[in-house]
């Protein structure tokens, strides 16, 4: 989806922020399914307060995600598909 000339550079962005997701997605998905107690926020005095997380519902969530990210990727290919048509049509 990048111009050639930038093949790299994207490619570059793209596996960064995969592995940053690959790094911290597994750890927010537990905090988000199982919760928390109670922590103290060190350096400031402050508690947050426990949560209960979200359970089986995350599950829900994710799906929707991923859902929404397949139905924007078939717009993304429909539209790379049209143009592809027009352009060889002008050609």
């Amino acid at each position: 989806f990048a111009d050639r000339r930038l093949a790299a550079l994207y490619m570059g962005i793209h596996q960064t922020l995969t592995g940053l997701r690959g790094a911290f997605a597994p750890f927010l998905g537990v905090l988000l399914l199982a919760g928390w107690g109670p922590a103290t926020l060190p350096g400031t005095g402050h508690t947050l307060p426990a949560w209960d997380g979200l359970g089986p519902g995350v599950f829900l969530i994710t799906t929707g995600l991923a859902v929404v990210a397949w139905l924007g990727f078939c717009g993304l290919a429909r539209r790379l598909h049209a143009e592809g048509r027009s352009k060889a049509s002008d050609g």
